[in-house]
């Protein structure tokens, strides 16, 4: 130290040196106390209160300069360099665990029915995805009813995708019609492509499903009709000889009113989704069923032809054509619907009707099935009667768009609970009750039975189901 080494060169025992070094041991003791003390001046040592890259204050820098007696005069120049908490960076660079980009996605795989409902198959359409097939021989004036018909259909109710009708003839190689058929993955049972009208022919049936290509996600089934020509097959139930009983116009009524009845089946099951339109214990292969009976099924899909084929009935060019009125083919056009009134007030209350008593006495979860419903003494007439009673209660609307706008979400319990107000058991009793009033032949009250044209009591275009 400076002071040390100038007492260290004045030697001597004068009085002047004496005092001279009780001053520099004065001096001495003071600038201890001084570079004892300061050092610790950081000032504002970590203030940052968020923390971030706070630089704290390096130690105090300490420049001593001693001048030697006798003037004895000390000047001592301290220079502090203090790094004060980053002024003006607030939050000095607050890096705020720079929303570390680690932007976790998780993507939730996409349902089978949120796939149906984004391609639009539950949404009524005037272009759907539909496949009219016909062989050869069919005649052009079938065709162009046939047309006609669905565009009349597709028009009230809307068009739904994925269906397929195709009309073959044994005699026939159908040769167009299996090409179609394999460019949209039907399969014949053996699991292969169809080869042969043969295949098609073991495929028969109205309504049925197929499911393209057998890929069997949930995300490719289809809904055919397979039917021989009606005008050339004599074994079935619309087929030559019911041709020859009734005569060809009554006929073809009966064809329009068949049509009806199995393409409101594919608009049920489309709102259904991926969903079975079934009870529990149908057959066959099914996917979380419903719990819909037959009774709903079946009896929605009577009274939907009845009333379509009355509003439309003058506008057919098949009605103009042979000059035919409603009245001249009412049973084959299902109008005498009415005269099931009667016959189910008879049953349920246990008389006569035409000579017999019916073994049915009341509807119930029997016909929740269609093998008991339609089995002997079974109550499948009702079904009609059921369907009438619920727009009864509630409005058609409700019975034929409705209770299919909650089916997939509620099932048709919850659905039915929802639109018409009670349970399904509750809906029996009510209905065998209303059945069991008066006389079976006191007429229906009034409004039971509809006045307006479909196309005025329902919007069918209104539903949003899903």
């Amino acid at each position: 130290m400076a002071l040390s080494l100038l007492a260290a060169s004045c030697g001597g025992d004068s009085e002047e040196l004496a005092e001279l070094k009780d001053q520099v041991a004065a001096l001495e003791e003071k600038l201890e106390e001084a570079t004892t003390t300061a050092p610790a001046t950081t000032v504002a040592p970590t203030t940052s209160a968020t923390t971030t890259s706070t630089t704290s204050a390096p130690p105090t820098t300490t420049t001593t300069t001693t001048t030697q007696a006798p003037a004895t005069t000390t000047t001592t120049t301290t220079t502090t360099t203090t790094t004060q908490a980053p002024t003006t960076t607030a939050a000095p660079t607050t890096t705020q665990a720079p929303a570390t980009t680690t932007t976790t996605t998780t993507i939730t795989p996409q349902t089978v029915k949120e796939y149906l409902q984004e391609i639009g198959l539950n949404v009524p359409k005037m272009d759907p995805e539909h496949y009219y097939l016909f062989h050869e021989s069919v005649t052009d004036d079938f065709i162009r009813h046939h047309a006609e018909f669905f565009d009349h259909m597709i028009g009230l109710l809307g068009g739904y995708d994925r269906f397929v009708h195709i009309f073959y003839d044994l005699d026939d190689p159908n040769e167009a019609s299996i090409r179609t058929l394999n460019e949209l993955g039907v399969m014949n049972r053996a699991g292969g492509p169809i080869t042969s009208t043969d295949q098609i022919n073991e495929l028969r049936g109205c309504l049925n499903g197929f499911v393209a290509f057998n890929n069997w996600d949930g995300k490719n089934n289809w809904r055919i009709c397979t039917e021989m020509n009606p005008l050339t097959d004599y074994d079935g139930v619309f087929g030559v000889a019911r041709r020859e009983s009734i005569g060809p116009v009554a006929f073809q009524y009966e064809l329009f009113g068949h049509w009806a009845h199995e393409y409101f089946h594919h608009y049920q099951g489309a709102h259904a989704f991926n969903r079975s339109l079934a009870m529990p214990g149908d057959c066959c292969g099914l996917t979380d069923p419903t719990n819909t009976p037959a009774w709903w099924v079946e009896g929605a899909a009577i009274v939907f032809p009845i009333l379509f084929l009355e509003d439309v009935f003058d506008d057919l060019t098949f009605s103009q054509e042979n000059g035919v009125v409603v009245e001249q083919v009412e049973h084959s056009t299902g109008s005498r619907w009415v005269d099931k009134y009667p016959e189910a007030k008879a049953s349920v209350m246990g008389v006569p009707w035409e000579g017999e008593i019916s073994e049915c006495t009341g509807v119930g979860p029997d016909d929740e099935y269609r093998d008991t419903g339609y089995a002997t003494g079974g109550c499948s007439f009702h079904w009609s009667m059921m369907n009438a009673y619920i727009a009864y209660l509630t409005s058609y609307q409700t019975l034929l768009v409705g209770l299919s706008e909650d089916m997939w979400e509620l099932g048709f319990d919850g659905s039915f609970e929802k639109h018409v107000g009670m349970t399904v058991d509750e809906f029996y009793d009510s209905y065998n009750a209303f059945m069991a009033e008066g006389d079976p032949d006191d007429p229906p009250p009034p409004g039971f039975f509809p006045t307006e044209p479909l196309s005025e009591l329902v919007d069918f275009w209104a539903i949003r189901s899903g």
